[in-house]
C-alpha cells in the first residue's frame, strides 16, 4: 500500500512535469458557473470563428459567406490569389500542431479541415476588418447585423489563435497596405466593438 502510494505520487509528478511543458490552452469553453448567468454573452449570433461553434446550426448560413470575403481579400491582395492562397495553406499547415494545442476541447476536425478552417477565418477576419476601415467601401453584410458580427469576433470562445491572423495578415494586407501593422488593423475592430 505504502509503495503504491509513493508510485502514485511520482506519476502525478512525471504528469505535472509533462504538463508543464505543454503550453497550456488559450482558447475554451467559459466553464458553466460563467456561462449559466448570461449565455448570450458567450454564445456567437451570427458567425462562428473557429472550430467550437462551427456544428451550431443557427451559424451555418454565414458559413457561405465567410468565402466571398476571402475571395474579395485575394483580389485585394495584387497578387497571383492562387499563389497567395498556396503560401497561406502551407503556413498554416506547418503550424497545424500548434494551432490544435491552442484549442482545450478536443478536435473533432481532421488536420486538412482545420487549415481550411483557419485560413477562411482568418482572412474573414481581415478582411471584415479592412471593410470597417473603408467610409464608403463595398459592404457585403447588412449594417443591420455588423454589430453583431463584430460582438462574435471577440467572444473568448469564437477564437483562432492569433499568430494565425499575423501569419495570413502578412500574405493579404501587406501586400496593399504596407504601412500598417497587425496591431492597427486590430483597432479598427475593436473601435467597432459594443461593449
Amino acid at each position: 500500500s505504502l509503495c503504491h502510494s509513493v508510485q502514485f505520487l511520482l506519476d502525478c509528478k512525471e504528469k505535472g512535469r509533462k504538463l508543464g511543458n505543454n503550453s497550456l490552452a488559450s482558447i475554451f469553453m467559459v466553464p458553466r458557473v460563467c456561462r449559466d448567468h448570461s449565455p448570450s454573452s458567450f454564445n456567437p449570433r451570427v458567425v462562428s470563428i473557429g472550430p467550437l461553434h462551427r456544428q451550431d446550426k443557427n451559424l451555418q448560413e454565414f458559413e457561405v459567406q465567410k468565402t466571398t470575403y476571402l475571395h474579395h481579400l485575394l483580389d485585394l491582395s495584387g497578387c497571383n490569389p492562387q499563389k497567395t492562397l498556396q503560401e497561406c495553406v502551407h503556413k498554416v499547415s506547418r503550424k497545424i500542431k500548434l494551432v490544435k494545442a491552442c484549442y482545450a476541447e478536443s478536435m473533432i476536425y481532421n488536420d486538412e479541415e482545420l487549415v481550411r478552417m483557419m485560413v477562411i477565418d482568418a482572412c474573414f477576419i481581415l478582411d471584415y476588418i479592412n471593410l470597417l476601415s473603408e467610409d464608403d467601401g463595398p459592404f457585403p453584410v447588412s449594417m443591420l447585423i455588423a454589430p453583431s458580427i463584430v460582438n462574435d469576433m471577440v467572444l473568448i470562445e469564437n477564437q483562432i489563435p492569433f499568430f494565425v491572423i499575423k501569419d495570413i495578415f502578412e500574405y493579404t494586407i501587406l501586400q496593399f497596405k504596407q504601412k500598417t501593422s497587425i496591431i492597427n488593423h486590430i483597432k479598427i475592430l475593436l473601435k467597432h466593438y459594443n461593449i
